[in-house]
């Protein structure tokens, strides 16, 4: 009897145990793409990663992160998209398709000798955008509302990010 009672008590100090769910959810790949340290160099203040996924299409896959001031809420945020595509040229549709889009509006320009093809759109305090291909891969940096963001600063983080490419 006391054998039972020993294999019955070896069992359950044995027996797998199922982890709580944990609290702290792993990170989209842009939040560490990007870093915090890029973000605090933005907004200039300490920040915190929100809104973090990741999607795929049939052309593509994508991650998303953006950052935000812990103690402005007014503080710009900095939304963050890294993407991936199955070959060049859909990557190449894609950037075209924001181009065509963004093209001919106050603040647009083309912004040559960085990546494969790159652009930057702003207006004034409302927005900035920065966008970057080298072959498969493209990033975006949106930041809404920019004000006390130079553009170059941003432009400087994503010639940086795009090293990372």
């Amino acid at each position: 009897m006391e054998y039972i009672i020993l294999l019955i008590a070896m069992f359950l100090s044995t027996a797998v145990h199922t982890p709580e769910p944990s609290s702290n959810p792993p990170k989209a790949i842009a939040c560490s793409f990007f870093g915090k340290d890029y973000a605090l160099k933005m907004i200039r203040q300490e920040v915190k990663t929100i809104n973090e996924d990741e999607g795929e299409s049939e052309t593509s896959k994508f991650s998303r992160c953006t950052f935000v001031a812990i103690s402005d809420e007014t503080a710009p945020k900095i939304h963050f998209k890294i993407e991936v595509s199955n070959r060049e040229n859909d990557a190449k549709n894609a950037f075209e398709s924001v181009r065509r889009s963004n093209n001919g509006h106050r603040g647009f320009e083309e912004w040559n000798s960085v990546g494969d093809e790159a652009l930057v759109h702003q207006d004034g305090d409302k927005f900035q955008l920065v966008m970057i291909r080298k072959r498969t891969k493209t990033i975006t940096i949106k930041v809404n509302p920019s004000h006390g963001i130079s553009i170059d600063v941003t432009k400087a983080v994503g010639m940086a990010l795009e090293k990372k490419l």
